[in-house]
């Protein structure tokens, strides 16, 4: 079950954290999709063979710190193969789409075939679009660990990690939060990858404005603060093409069948909003709980290796912070 926030004797803030771990994981999604391919599912594949290839650096503390820092590249010695089919099945895509989308990779070297299945190989780990991927998901870390200061979260663990390089570390740290957080997303909607991101970005970009609000903020941060559609701010299918990288017509082919599965209304100027009726259903409400307690156990993670504490940040700054763009 979820760990309730409440029972440590804590304020709820499960929403206001389910906020923060949304906007992190789409911009992980957009930082990934833009250094391969610019395709949002071929990254998607990407992101998901490359931690299959890792599972024995996940699985092992000795080899994580070993890899920890940024010219610490597992080499293919350590990658175990994945197979087209596994791939498959944790991202919730057809046979023949990831194996589409595992061809075009091997097309370009983003993915080897090896004995036993395909590898990201490490050799491109040092190619200059994954430095720049790795540079911006620091960034990124570092900015959720701000944003979540800001609001009075934090990891609560202990930094265990003897190195001041923990880049790669925190990498692989977020691609498992990424690809955990989609397959809780799946389940919830039981729905492929693409819908599930379309409604999560419309979903946030409703309200991502109370983020930072310091009134509305806090008023909407628990599980039973659910802000009404009044404070819901519509965003258009251009806006979710243009921050995810999909195709328009491919956005609007799913937004109607999002609004047609009464998940989402298209308001009258043709805006998308995920009603407060959608957000309060038992379905969603429980997996936003395991979605805070993710981001949560992801912040507390990030705090075993160092990243907390951040500086503290005035009023201006951490506002700026969190209000940034996705």
């Amino acid at each position: 079950m979820p760990r309730d926030l409440r029972d440590e004797g804590t304020e709820d803030q499960r929403r206001q954290l389910s906020r923060l771990g949304s906007r992190f994981l789409l911009q992980v999604a957009r930082i990934v999709a833009v250094s391969v391919d610019r395709e949002l599912v071929t990254a998607l594949v990407a992101m998901a063979v490359a931690r299959a290839n890792l599972r024995a650096v996940y699985a092992d503390p000795d080899l994580a710190l070993r890899y920890a820092g940024v010219s610490d590249i597992p080499p293919d010695s350590v990658r175990r193969p994945v197979s087209v089919y596994a791939v498959a099945k944790t991202l919730r895509l057809p046979y023949e789409t990831t194996r589409r989308h595992v061809r075009k990779l091997e097309a370009v070297g983003v993915c080897v075939a090896v004995e036993g299945g395909v590898i990201v190989p490490a050799a491109l780990a040092e190619g200059p679009e994954l430095l720049s991927a790795l540079e911006a998901g620091w960034a990124a870390v570092n900015a959720l660990v701000a944003d979540a200061q800001a609001v009075g979260l934090s990891g609560r663990a202990d930094a265990v990690v003897p190195s001041e390089d923990v880049v790669r570390y925190a990498q692989r740290l977020s691609l498992s939060f990424f690809l955990d957080g989609l397959d809780l997303m799946g389940r919830v909607l039981d729905m492929e990858p693409l819908s599930v991101l379309i409604m999560r970005y419309v979903g946030f970009a409703n309200i991502e404005h109370l983020v930072a609000d310091p009134v509305l903020g806090p008023r909407y941060a628990g599980v039973e603060e659910v802000p009404p559609d009044d404070l819901r701010r519509p965003v258009s299918v251009y806006a979710v093409g243009k921050a995810l990288l999909i195709p328009y017509e491919t956005v609007r082919r799913h937004a109607t069948k999002l609004v047609k599965l009464d998940l989402m209304e298209r308001r009258p100027d043709g805006g998308l909003v995920a009603p407060a009726r959608v957000i309060t259903s038992p379905a969603i409400v429980a997996g936003m709980v395991e979605f805070a307690d993710l981001t949560q156990g992801f912040l507390d993670r990030l705090a075993a290796i160092g990243l907390p504490p951040a500086p503290e940040l005035d009023p201006g700054v951490a506002q700026a912070a969190a209000t940034s763009p996705v």
